[in-house]
Order: structure tokens, then C-alpha cells, then sequence
């Protein structure tokens, strides 16, 4: 009896064709090759072994099933944009990472420029740098931006990297701006002229922001006006 089998990769079988004396049998091996994934994103796969018979037109089958498990977080937001921030302030974001995978997962993390002459680590930073996650385990990662002072320059972005170990690389892409406090108060005077003792007078003085941020201001009247 002669037999042929036949199965699709990432499944091999180790004899493709068996030859059977009558009332013998013989074995083979079932082979997975994980080498093709390149993503290391977990992954089912299903496969099927066909055996066909010489002279018969009969098939058997075997079916056959492989999971793929590597160490995967899920991050939100992927993207952070800090705003304008007044020169030389700080503010930070918080990143929400969880293990989806069923093993633990160990990671750490990399800022990267967009730009080759950006100085990244006077601009972001990243707490904790590193970390490990049971499976179903959550932890937020704070990131900051500090807005330079430039006269320059006024827009900063970057990369953070977060590396799993075993695992996939993700990405987050962080973007931030520095602005100065810029307005116009007018009028600077305000001349009443000559009025009576109990006559009310008004005047109007208009305040406005042309920054990009904003602009917080109190009023203060001399006690001598009150």
C-alpha cells in the first residue's frame, strides 16, 4: 500500500510518502516551524494533514492546531499631544498598558528623536523606565513633556519606544509646543475730563491673548479708587 501525505507550511510532515506491507504499520513526525513569524504577535494556526492512496480516490485527514505565544501588552492612547505649554513649564500624560498575552511580560522603554538634532531627554521623559506585568496586570507609565525655551524653535516631538522583551515593539507618538504669554491691553489712560461729585462714569479697557496659551489675569484697583 503505498500512501502520500501532504500538508501546507508552517506544517511538515517527515515522510511524505509511506509504503505499508499488509497488516504492518509505520510512524512519522508532525513538524511546526515557527520561524516565519517575524511579528511575535500571538497566533492560532490551523492546518490539515491530507493522506491519499495510490489506485484509490479515498482521502484521510488530520487536523492539526499550533499556537503561537509571545509576551503582547495593549497601550492606550498611541498618541500624545501635550498642547502649548507656557516656556519653560512641565506637564505629563498617562499611558495605560495592560498584558493581554497568557505568559508574563517584561518591558522597557526607549526615547527616540524625530529629528537627528533634537535633544530628546531635555524634552521627554518616561517613569517607570522599565517593568514586569503578570498576565491580565495593568500599569500606568507617566510621560512628561518640558516646553524649551527657544527662541528658535517652538514645536518638539518624539518616539517612545516600548520594547517587550520576547515580545513586539511598540510605539507612541509624543508631540509638544512652548509659547510665551503675549497680550494687548488697551487704552493705557483713561481720562474721565471734569465731572460732578455724584455723577457715575464708565470706560471700557480691552484685554487680549495673542499666545497660544492661556492667559490667566487679576484685577487690582488702588485703594485710593476703591
Amino acid at each position: 500500500l503505498i500512501i502520500m501525505a501532504d500538508v501546507n507550511p508552517p506544517f511538515f510532515v517527515s515522510t511524505e510518502q509511506m509504503y505499508l506491507d499488509p497488516n504492518t504499520s509505520t510512524s512519522f513526525e508532525v513538524i511546526f516551524d515557527p520561524s516565519f513569524k517575524k511579528d511575535f504577535t500571538s497566533q492560532k494556526i490551523d492546518g490539515k494533514i491530507t493522506f491519499s492512496l495510490d489506485n484509490n480516490p479515498q482521502q484521510y485527514f488530520i487536523d492539526l492546531h499550533a499556537s503561537l505565544v509571545f509576551p503582547n501588552l495593549s497601550l492606550s492612547p498611541s498618541k500624545i499631544c501635550f498642547g502649548s505649554l507656557l516656556k519653560s513649564t512641565e506637564d505629563n500624560k498617562i499611558v495605560h498598558i495592560t498584558n493581554i498575552s497568557s505568559i508574563p511580560a517584561s518591558f522597557f522603554w526607549e526615547l527616540l528623536p524625530k529629528k537627528k538634532e533634537t535633544d530628546i531627554a531635555k524634552l521627554f521623559d518616561i517613569y517607570p523606565i522599565r517593568g514586569d506585568l503578570e498576565v491580565g496586570e495593568s500599569q500606568d507609565i507617566h510621560i512628561s513633556f518640558f516646553a524649551l525655551d527657544r527662541d528658535d524653535e517652538n514645536f518638539f516631538d518624539g518616539i517612545a519606544v516600548c520594547h517587550v522583551i520576547g515580545g513586539p515593539d511598540y510605539t507612541i507618538d509624543l508631540n509638544g509646543s512652548s509659547s510665551a504669554i503675549e497680550y494687548q491691553l488697551g487704552p493705557k489712560t483713561i481720562d474721565f475730563g471734569t465731572c460732578y461729585l455724584a455723577e457715575n462714569l464708565q470706560s471700557k479697557v480691552s484685554l487680549t491673548n495673542a499666545s497660544d496659551i492661556s492667559l490667566q489675569y487679576e484685577i487690582k484697583m488702588p485703594k485710593s479708587l476703591s
